[in-house]
């Protein structure tokens, strides 16, 4: 749970971080840079890319924390603050949390305290396990990203709400927050954390078992990694090709992708490999063989026994056992199950495989008793992947098991558990196509919404020409300025042509594909064309207007009725 927490705020703190670049001359190159940086700032960007490099990850967490005390800059010690998050173990992470919080609030900066509020809920998810707090908490922390128009905390808070739904099971919910989280991103303005997104939908689609969907964010992410020539998210779609073609069964092409990543890591300089890719492949394919090969290379087995790497002695000795069992080879499945029960913790997740695998051994030496004592243990404990397709097969086992002994009502009663549980994978099937055509339904009702949203806009657009149009030809009725006829016909007929364009871009669009140069070509065409239409339409009625006009004037005139000229009266001569 700690090792959950500590990596979700990893990606949160540095999601353009590269991970995979490690090699001792890089680490030599910033560390020169360092000595020769000036400002606290440089150095600081500095420590976080040697950070991300060397062991331990926080060798350098005194100096860091020095540098931001003596930089006397507010900013630098809550991202120094907040930088300690990923460094430091579960225990000291609330200490660096406070200390933003309380700096963030002194200095009334409402980005850090939105940090704060987003890292705290992150703890109370996953830390303590309740959702509810973590839900009020994030929330805070969203409220203050849209107050402040913070798209970057705005992201982080709605792939959050987008882990708790996934957590929860609430598909809908979880999907829509991916959906707020594109959007987000397109407004930041970031290919990577996009492609980010995309990488979660994979995931998504790939627990309802919708796998072309699945597909097509894989896709999308190996092309934006080949259009931006992002060597990390190329590797990234070819890695999950490969899972993707082992889901659906083509374990050849699978193999093709994972040859392909490991060729782009090698070419690269990455020390990543993904040998449970290629395990996965092998036991899907069901060729024991080639998968016991694997599992006895020496660098294979070095793997697993990493102390700090995610296999450990007692995943490789249960891939032994399951390989040995799998062939038939009794003592060696026994001497692997013997090794695996001593490499088993008391931190051990996944105990319910030793049990399954022990369960499959007394199947091999057809011992249905202990076979069932061991299954049912199996199904009792919790852990990864003990999912009702493990038990499905378990059932089958002792059914088989229990009919070749002649005891048929005990092989009736898991022939009846295995059409259970066979019903059961019906049902989520169909919650997983429900979920489906729920999201389809969604954004049907968005695309409604939009359309209708844009009629109405195209139906004001089309009122707005034609009461310029009316004003046009009011204003030949009367009498008007000649000037005001010829400057006002200039904008209507702008308005009608440029409106015309615009009915035409969707479909340029989508002939297109929104490819720049296709559209341009196509509008320079189009503008071509109605161009000198425009010019000859408006001098037509332009002219028809003021002709109209002229004629209206002679008419005027000609109708005038003349006035009498007046005559003086003449006073009469008084004769005095």
């Amino acid at each position: 749970m700690h090792l959950r927490l500590l990596l979700l705020l990893l990606i949160i703190a540095s999601p353009l971080s590269n991970l995979n670049a490690q090699n001792e001359r890089l680490v030599d190159s910033l560390t020169r840079e360092l000595k020769k940086a000036k400002s606290p700032q440089a150095k600081f960007k500095l420590y976080q890319e040697l950070s991300s490099l060397v062991e331990p990850r926080d060798k350098y967490k005194s100096a860091i924390l020095l540098n931001a005390e003596l930089s006397n800059n507010t900013d630098l010690q809550l991202r120094t603050y907040r930088f300690m998050t990923q460094l430091s173990g579960p225990e000291s992470v609330s200490l660096y949390l406070d200390k933003m919080f309380a700096l963030a609030k002194e200095k009334k900066n409402e980005e850090f305290q939105g940090w704060y509020y987003l890292y705290s809920g992150m703890i109370q998810h996953f830390e303590k396990g309740n959702s509810t707090k973590a839900v009020e908490l994030i929330r805070e922390a969203n409220t203050i990203a849209m107050d402040n128009q913070l798209d970057s905390l705005a992201f982080e808070t709605s792939r959050m709400i987008g882990n708790i739904h996934n957590s929860k099971g609430e598909r809908l919910l979880e999907y829509k927050s991916y959906m707020h989280q594109l959007s987000l991103s397109e407004e930041i303005g970031d290919g990577r954390i996009a492609a980010g997104t995309y990488w979660q939908m994979f995931w998504f689609y790939n627990t309802l078992k919708q796998y072309p969907k699945a597909k097509e964010y894989a896709l999308k992410i190996l092309e934006t990694g080949k259009k931006k020539n992002w060597p990390d998210w190329i590797e990234g779609g070819y890695h999950l090709l490969t899972h993707y073609y082992t889901n659906v069964g083509e374990f050849d092409t699978a193999k093709y992708y994972y040859n392909e990543t490991n060729k782009f890591r090698k070419k690269n300089h990455t020390p990543i490999t993904e040998d449970n890719d290629l395990l996965d492949i092998y036991s899907g394919a069901k060729d024991y063989e080639k998968m016991l090969r694997l599992f006895q290379k020496d660098d294979i087995k070095k793997s697993f026994f990493k102390k700090d790497g995610n296999t450990s002695a007692y995943d490789y000795y249960g891939g032994l056992a399951e390989c040995y069992t799998k062939l038939g080879m009794k003592d060696s499945a026994w001497y692997s199950l013997q090794k695996m029960k001593s490499a088993t913790t008391k931190k051990q997740v996944n105990n319910w495989t030793y049990y399954a695998y022990l369960g499959n051994y007394y199947k091999l030496i057809n011992n249905a008793d202990s076979a069932a004592v061991y299954y049912s243990k199996a199904d009792s404990s919790e852990g990864f992947d003990n999912n009702i397709e493990a038990r499905i097969e378990r059932y089958a086992n002792l059914d088989t098991l229990y009919s070749n002994k002649g005891n048929y009502e005990k092989a009736y009663q898991y022939k009846t558990l295995w059409m259970q549980f066979k019903d059961s994978v019906a049902v989520l099937s169909k919650d997983g196509d429900l979920v489906v055509l729920e999201i389809v339904n969604e954004n049907q009702r968005q695309q409604a919404e939009t359309r209708a949203s844009h009629n109405i806009q195209y139906m004001g657009i089309t009122a707005g020409i034609a009461s310029v149009f009316i004003l046009l030809v009011l204003l030949g009725v009367f009498s008007s300025s000649t000037t005001i006829i010829r400057g006002l016909s200039f904008f209507a007929f702008i308005f009608f042509f440029e409106f015309l364009i615009l009915l035409f871009d969707t479909a340029i669009h989508k002939l297109t594909h929104g490819e720049p140069w296709k559209i341009l070509s196509i509008k320079i065409i189009l503008i071509a064309m109605l161009l000198p239409f425009h010019h000859y339409v408006e001098h037509k009625v332009v002219n028809h207007l003021l002709q109209r006009k002229k004629i209206r004037f002679l008419s005027w005139k000609k109708e005038k009725p003349q006035l009498a000229t007046p005559v003086e009266n003449k006073a009469d001569d008084v004769v005095g």
